[in-house]
């Protein structure tokens, strides 16, 4: 149900709208850089991404391209989609709904993809769960996160968003009005976390 609200958000882009990638407020040489007394894991020759999610949507072709670049990847999920992809990776079994992140107590990442972050409260607990045991946190978003008034060819993802959503405590109450304003809280509460360690991609039509 969550991918049917997806895709029904996501319908919607005016055509000739670009997909953007827009970075947490700051990529480049700062996001490199850590403030006195925190920590971060030792970024290893090869790169450890974590996926949360990662056997459908995007989810599976970020792990196809990350094993493709050499990167030593970790699925967390349910385990109940897509159970014979990738039988070669560490699969981490929780439950994003229920609020399950035992699996994610152990172990540290170069970076961690969140794909199923759909919820503010999805993403608070991942992020409490994980805390600075890993380098970057990418959170996957969507355009559906601009108001609809305004946007069309030549805008950016300085474009104005909708008023974040905080009430929203279930997959099953996502709908059109509901989607993209859960997104901007979420959006909102990983740089708020990571600052210059976060990056938001936000996507356009996924077909």
């Amino acid at each position: 149900q969550v991918e049917e609200h997806r895709r029904a958000a996501e319908a919607d882009q005016p055509e000739g709208v670009a997909s953007y990638w827009a970075p947490g407020r700051s990529l480049g040489s700062r996001g490199n850089r850590i403030g006195r007394g925190q920590t971060r894991p030792v970024v290893s020759a090869i790169m450890r991404i974590l996926l949360l999610g990662g056997t459908s949507f995007v989810g599976r072709a970020i792990v196809e391209d990350a094993l493709r670049s050499g990167a030593d990847v970790t699925l967390f999920g349910r385990g109940m989609t897509g159970t014979d992809l990738f039988p070669e990776l560490t699969r981490l079994i929780g439950d994003r709904d229920t609020g399950d992140y035992t699996a994610l107590r152990d172990g540290s990442w170069d970076a961690v993809v969140d794909v199923s972050g759909y919820l503010p409260r999805h993403v608070g607990q991942a992020m409490d769960a994980l805390d600075d045991r890993v380098g970057r946190y990418l959170f996957i978003s969507s355009h559906a996160v601009y108001q609809k008034e305004g946007l069309g060819p030549g805008s950016t993802e300085d474009a104005p968003r909708r008023a974040p959503r905080r009430d929203v405590q279930d997959t099953e109450e996502l709908d059109d009005s509901t989607y993209g304003p859960a997104k901007v809280a979420c959006e909102d509460d990983v740089v708020a976390r990571y600052g210059d360690r976060a990056t938001i991609v936000r996507l356009g039509k996924v077909a």
